[in-house]
């Protein structure tokens, strides 16, 4: 009895290999189509520009990156190929599955002795598409950029918002511990201020978690929710630019009671040309603990490309901005 040759091959090489089949046998019906026409010119022009056409369709784009999730062992996150993109990664699948596929068909009839070197074969081109496949199918350079760019905005939403609710509530939960037996009343004014941020905190929580999900969100706080009075016409500031102020005067006033002494002073003014805040209140004692408090404020106004200050004097602490309109 002949003992067969096993050659041992990996189980993701099967998978590329079961994928550059299933390309075969899609590309079967568009090469049909193209030899009906009677002419090899029409028909490979054909057989070519079918592939690219169906390619566009996002039904079948979505039925590709499912393909190479599962069978090319990439990482798929995230992917949503745009069409030219998508139809030239569609029209490369079907071009080496065909020619795996007439290779495969060319050793099991003609020369069995070469399914191991089709193994290879097979094997290298399964891992030229999966490396291919993230360039194709995965986000461009400036999708990342903009991915990248929309997390960070999220981040900072639950930091300034979360954090915000949570600062005033620690910190009126301590004062409020301090005071329950000498001043009950001054207590009960704290624990308001505890409920009012929670039920805040829980607002825009989930208005964060709505964009996190991709789902419809409650709108966004803006310079209107604040409740202090603006100088100028605040119906003449961008709703862009009012939500990022808003989040800009959360973030102060989380610093200044974190980090400062009294009533912090909060102004705001339209002006013709930009919008302009300011934050003041006494220095305080340093308190343990860190943040982005000021990063944070720093890149919500690089994005708007305004301006920005921030320091002490004299015992005050001081922070000015101003975006443009």
């Amino acid at each position: 009895m002949r003992k067969v040759l096993a050659v041992p091959v990996a189980p993701s090489t099967w998978r590329r290999y079961a994928h550059l089949i299933l390309g075969g046998a899609i590309a079967v019906p568009f090469g049909t189509l193209g030899s009906s026409l009677g002419s090899l010119p029409l028909g490979v022009a054909l057989g070519v520009a079918l592939p690219i056409a169906a390619g566009l369709l996002p039904a079948v784009r979505d039925v590709e990156v499912a393909a190479a999730r599962a069978l090319l062992d990439v990482q798929a996150k995230d992917w949503r190929p745009g069409p030219w993109r998508g139809a030239a990664w569609f029209a490369a699948h079907l071009a080496a599955g065909c020619a795996v596929s007439i290779l495969t068909l060319l050793a099991l009839t003609q020369f069995p002795l070469a399914l191991i070197a089709l193994v290879w074969v097979a094997a290298g081109t399964g891992a030229l598409l999966a490396r291919l496949a993230p360039v194709l199918l995965g986000p461009t350079p400036a999708e990342r950029l903009a991915i990248l760019a929309e997390r960070n905005r999220v981040a900072r939403e639950l930091h300034d918002s979360v954090g915000h609710a949570l600062g005033v509530v620690s910190i009126q939960a301590a004062a409020a511990e301090r005071v329950l037996d000498s001043d009950p009343a001054f207590a009960r004014e704290a624990l308001r201020h505890i409920a009012a941020s929670a039920r805040d905190g829980q607002r825009d929580l989930d208005h964060v978690l709505g964009l996190l999900r991709e789902e419809p969100a409650a709108p966004a706080p803006d310079l209107g929710d604040l409740g202090i009075e603006v100088s100028g016409d605040l119906h003449r500031v961008p709703g862009a630019v009012s939500r990022e102020a808003y989040r800009i005067v959360q973030e102060g006033l989380t610093n200044a009671a974190r980090h400062g002494a009294g009533e912090p002073s909060v102004t705001i003014a339209v002006r013709d040309d930009r919008l302009e805040l300011e934050l003041t209140n006494a220095v305080g004692s340093a308190r343990p603990g860190g943040g982005r408090g000021l990063p944070g404020i720093e890149e919500r106004v690089a994005i708007l490309r305004g301006r920005m200050s921030a320091g002490s004097e004299a015992g005050v602490w001081r922070l000015k901005v101003e975006l443009p309109l």
